[in-house]
Order: structure tokens, then sequence, then C-alpha cells
């Protein structure tokens, strides 16, 4: 079989709403034509869409690797995107447990934002640790900036008006 008919068949298992299946094809294209940059993009996509976001990394690297020069940023912007879920993922993971990593983590979702720009969960996430070390006017701005990229955001707007009660509760503390 060819690499389009493999690719063919991965559609149709999205379709089908089966990306286990999807990833399955697209591999199998990738195997049949391991230099092509699109079949590694597309699985990529599908790889992010079911989680698995490691093995989606590893294919937006290899497709932005094979498209060299050509890349137009799509590919460039996968990658990032990608890192930037990753850096989020390990930054959960050092706030969760007894002695939560909240410098590290606020590093590390720093990183996210400049990767992602438009990563919303990142802010929001880097706004609970700014919260979480005491830095309201800063998580205040977290939730702004969440605000910005979705107005409708409920949990920014909320947050918004509590981390602005905090620091000005602070701020009043300070003029005494």
């Amino acid at each position: 079989m060819e690499h389009e008919a493999f690719v063919q068949q991965a559609y149709t298992s999205i379709l089908s709403g089966d990306y286990e299946q999807a990833i399955r094809w697209f591999e199998q294209a990738i195997t049949a034509q391991p230099d092509n940059a699109e079949v590694h993009y597309k699985c990529s996509i599908t790889c992010a869409r079911s989680g698995k976001w490691d093995k989606a990394l590893q294919h937006a690297q290899e497709a932005l690797r094979l498209r060299g020069s050509k890349d137009d940023g799509d590919y460039a912007f996968h990658v990032r995107m990608i890192e930037a879920k990753l850096l989020a993922a390990q930054a959960v993971s050092g706030l969760t447990g007894a002695d939560p990593q909240l410098e590290w983590a606020k590093e590390l979702l720093q990183r996210a934002i400049g990767l992602d720009p438009l990563y919303t969960e990142a802010y929001m996430l880097l706004g609970e640790v700014h919260a979480e070390l005491g830095q309201y006017a800063l998580a205040k701005q977290q939730m702004q900036d969440v605000l910005e990229l979705d107005p409708l955001h409920e949990t920014a707007k909320r947050k918004l008006q509590q981390y602005g009660r905090y620091a000005a509760r602070r701020q009043k503390k300070r003029k005494r």
C-alpha cells in the first residue's frame, strides 16, 4: 500500500473518532515514506489531540527538520506549542505534593508562555503560582492577560476580582 492510502485510512479513522488507529495508519505512512514532512506533521497533530505529547513532539520536530528552510512557520509554531504544553505539564507536576516547587513552576510557565503566547492555561497556572507566592498584583495581571485572549473566560474573571481584592488589602497593609 502506498503512503497516500495509509494517510487516507488515517483520515477515515479520525472521522470515526479513533485517533489511536489514525496514529497507527500515519506511522505506516511514515514507514512507507520516512522523509515526508507533511505526514510527520499530521501524525504529530493527531498525537497531540490524543494527549500523546512526547510522541507529538518527536513527529513535529522531525517534520520541521525535514521541512528545513521551506518551513513557512506552521511547523515551527507547532513544535513550540507542544513544547509549551510539556513545560506546563512539568510545572503542574512540580506543584503537586507536599512541597510544591513554586519558583521552578513559575519559571517553566514563563517559558511556556514565551513559546506559545496564546496558551491561556499557562497564564492561568502562572497566575495561581503568583497567588501562592503572595504576588497578587502579578496574579491579577495574568488573569488580565487571559481575558485579553479570551474575554469570556469566567474563571479568569472571578480570579481577577479575587486577586484584585487581595492586592488591594496588601497595599493597604503596606501603607499602615
